[in-house]
């Protein structure tokens, strides 16, 4: 008779057939030959019946009850998104939802800047390796502000892919921590600049936005002292130190700038050379006819001490005191000087001086006249007297 159906039908228990438990599948053709099935919807590790069949007119036949057992499978899980996330370590974890049909081994979570991680890399194991349900892990030594990748990942006894299944790829971004700078040691000093520098050796995640030295009179100065901005990024760079005062000490520290703040590199301090004195010379007043008052401000003590200061004088111009000079006190600031011992009716030039261990400066040159005297006259006895004359 013809052969109408054929198909195959598969249960856990022996000998399948049509309406009952099993679950059958019919061909698309009928008649005699052969034809093969693809069985799907199976459950990992389990030990199925299987039988052919075929029907005609007179009823259905089957054919020999097979057996067969599906492969154990990789465990099905989850990866839990990271919490905690600093500049070097978060929490995760996954959920193993499925042991694939075997036993679970071992389970944790691996990572990796590229994106699905697996084991043999960056991995770490949760505490209770074994079994299926949620477990966290802490990931350490992670680098600052840097994107990784995550994935859970568990093992069972399955031949495929060496029993490793995984979960979904995760990404999380660490923090980023301040920079790291060096300073350069200083170089030329002379009274009033130096120069010096720094190294961005890490720039800890972030970009380094502004990068220079600060310098100050205290320990330790800050962006909030006087700073010099030589560039962004990582590397070296080499700073100019200006407007110092002589003879003065000084603290620098190179700096650099991202969004995780400022940091700075070792102190080094420095001391500017001194220069000889700055002074002015003040207008001549109270002339007479032998003195005179001047002065003059002594307005920079160029870093080191004002030993001496006065005015010196002469009749020839450009006056040292190697000529008349006064002695007025020592530091900084105004003085007043008397001229003495003058001549009347002469033209004397005027300059004040100050002197320090860098030697002696000079001010501006003014000149001024003393007075004249009265002539010095004596009177001539009369003579040659008349009535109405006289002779003197």
């Amino acid at each position: 008779a013809t052969v109408t159906a054929r198909g195959i039908c598969w249960d856990t228990s022996a000998d399948p057939a049509l309406g009952g438990s099993a679950t059958c599948m019919a061909d698309t053709t009928s008649g005699t030959g052969t034809f093969t099935h693809v069985i799907t919807g199976l459950t990992p590790n389990i030990a199925y019946h299987v039988r052919a069949y075929a029907t005609n007119s007179i009823g259905t036949a089957y054919g020999n009850d097979t057996t067969f057992t599906t492969l154990v499978a990789v465990p099905i899980l989850t990866t839990t998104t990271a919490t905690n996330v600093t500049s070097s370590a978060a929490t995760t974890g996954g959920d193993v939802t499925d042991a694939g049909g075997g036993t679970v081994d071992d389970r944790g979570v691996c990572w990796s800047t590229s994106p699905d991680p697996t084991h043999g890399g960056n991995c770490i194991a949760a505490a209770t390796p074994g079994g299926t349900g949620a477990y966290t892990v802490e990931v350490t030594g992670l680098s600052p502000g840097t994107t990784y990748h995550l994935r859970a990942y568990a093992h069972n006894d399955s031949s495929i892919d060496s029993g490793y299944g995984y979960g979904n790829d995760l990404t999380l971004t660490t923090a980023p921590v301040p920079a790291t700078v060096t300073t350069t040691t200083h170089g030329t000093v002379t009274a009033t600049t130096a120069s010096s520098g720094g190294n961005v050796t890490d720039s800890g995640g972030a970009t380094v936005t502004a990068r220079g030295v600060c310098w100050s009179t205290s320990a330790d100065p800050s962006i909030h002292d006087t700073c010099t901005h030589d560039g962004t990024g990582t590397g070296s760079f080499t700073s100019s130190i200006t407007a110092l005062d002589p003879g003065t000490t000084y603290h620098l520290r190179a700096y650099a700038t991202s969004s995780a703040g400022t940091a700075y590199g070792a102190p080094d301090s420095f001391t500017t050379n001194t220069l000889a004195p700055t002074v002015t010379t003040a207008a001549v007043s109270a002339i007479t006819d032998t003195a005179a008052a001047s002065g003059g401000n002594v307005t920079s003590d160029g870093g080191d001490a004002v030993t001496a200061k006065g005015v010196c004088w002469n009749t020839t111009g450009s006056p040292t005191v190697a000529d008349s000079h006064t002695t007025d006190g020592t530091g900084s600031g105004n003085f007043v000087s008397s001229l003495t011992s003058l001549t009347a009716g002469t033209t004397y030039y005027v300059i004040a001086y100050a002197t320090n261990s860098e030697g002696t400066s000079y001010g501006n040159e003014v000149n001024f006249s003393t007075l004249t005297d009265p002539p010095t006259l004596t009177t001539t006895a009369a003579s040659g007297i008349t009535a109405t004359t006289a002779t003197s």
